[in-house]
């Protein structure tokens, strides 16, 4: 495409932006630890209780959701994961109540909208997630398994993040220098 005499040659900027960065494994090291944190803690400490509760479709659905929630609101606070171990704990609890109670909505308007009355279901919504932010976190660390689990997807996720932050860093000191 680019010839100079007889010889292909390539700007040297379009060749930065052809080699991938190295930083996409850590970003799905990221990603992943979400997922099979979330996963995990949910399955070994409360899904029996609420699969026994309300049912294994709607525990199925409970857990699903809880960890695509995990997954889309957990990577957002990267900085606070890459950071220290207070902002880590911050992160994660944040990150634990919204999914938890984001969870226990979706799965109280399914039921709702299933089996139930819509309106009395839109009417305690906001009860629901009051209470659903405070119920799945404390049924996570009242088991000890699981306080295990979430102790060391945050070391990883926090680790995944600060090798991230690392690399973003070092990619504008070079890109400042050239």
């Amino acid at each position: 495409m680019w010839r100079v005499f007889g010889r292909h040659e390539m700007p040297q900027n379009s060749r930065k932006a052809e080699t991938p960065s190295p930083g996409w494994l850590w970003q799905i090291a990221y990603i992943f630890s979400f997922i099979a944190t979330s996963s995990l803690c949910l399955l070994t400490a409360v899904y029996g209780t609420f699969a026994r509760t309300i049912g294994h479709d709607a525990a199925t659905l409970l857990t699903v959701t809880a960890v695509i929630a995990t997954t889309l609101i957990g990577p957002k606070f990267r900085h606070f994961w890459a950071s220290g171990p207070v902002h880590v704990i911050w992160a994660g609890l944040i990150t634990s109540f919204l999914a938890s109670g984001t969870a226990l909505c979706v799965t109280q308007l399914a039921q709702v909208f299933f089996e139930g009355d819509p309106a009395l279901g839109l009417v305690s919504l906001p009860v629901t997630f009051a209470s659903a932010a405070f119920l799945v976190p404390i049924s996570l660390y009242s088991n000890p398994p699981t306080i295990l689990i979430w102790l060391g997807g945050s070391f990883v996720t926090s680790y995944c993040a600060r090798r991230i932050t690392r690399l973003e860093r070092l990619r504008e000191e070079h890109g400042n220098k050239g």
